[in-house]
């Protein structure tokens, strides 16, 4: 489950955790170009200035790295995610006074799934691509059952439910699931099940849009095989 924290608060407290953990630097953030790291508990950070303002925080911990770009008033101007360097997951671009400008939703591979823009008054104002994406990486074939791990993306101030229709050979319906989360599995067996059917929504207070995707099970064990 994605959980979304204020970016306006949380983030003059890590640059505030930067400076008091930086002991090899003068008071204020360090006064060089190349970036300084540091470890608290089990993530490293690194804090870039330059000439005293501010250019980016990054956190990261096992494989995976946040980081956070800055306006030269210091306002958030971006956050993005990476794993092993690819950019993944949720990723937030922001207006210079600080307005959200863009939510996009990279899959696990990197690709671009969903984008939506929003007005400099932070109102929506379109989106693009679809609401729901498999971690292909964690997709495994075991005997006659097959595991698939879903995503469907979570804009800031939104809620998200996905209904998943489960199918036989002869096109009938067999079973179905509903899910209130923006992250959850399936563990289906490949002797009962020939295609899946996925309905999302996605709303907010003044908006709401709606997504379907239809797949079949030996496309997804295809892509569980390539993975091998």
């Amino acid at each position: 489950m994605i959980t979304y924290f204020n970016l306006k608060t949380a983030l003059p407290k890590l640059a505030l955790l930067t400076i008091v953990s930086c002991t090899s630097c003068e008071a204020g953030f360090p006064k060089v170009s190349e970036p300084h790291y540091f470890q608290a508990n089990s993530s490293s950070y690194g804090i870039k200035t330059q000439k005293d303002k501010l250019i980016y925080i990054e956190k990261k911990t096992g494989e995976e790295k946040s980081l956070w770009n800055f306006y030269d008033d210091g306002k958030i101007k971006a956050h993005y995610k990476y794993i092993n360097g690819v950019m993944v997951k949720d990723a937030l671009e922001y207006f210079p006074d600080g307005a959200l400008a863009f939510y996009k939703y990279y899959d696990s591979r990197g690709r671009l799934a969903y984008m939506r823009s929003y007005n400099e008054n932070g109102n929506f104002k379109d989106e693009s691509g679809e609401l729901i994406t498999f971690n292909e990486q964690e997709i495994a074939v075991k005997n006659d059952s097959i595991f698939v791990s879903v995503h469907t993306p979570r804009p800031p101030g939104t809620n998200s439910a996905c209904t998943v229709i489960f199918f036989n050979d002869g096109g009938n319906t067999t079973d179905s699931l509903s899910f209130n989360t923006s992250d959850f599995a399936l563990s289906l067996s490949m002797l009962t099940t020939s295609k899946l059917l996925f309905k999302a929504e996605l709303t907010e207070p003044d908006y709401s849009s709606y997504h379907t995707k239809s797949i079949a099970i030996s496309e997804i064990k295809n892509i569980a095989l390539s993975n091998n």
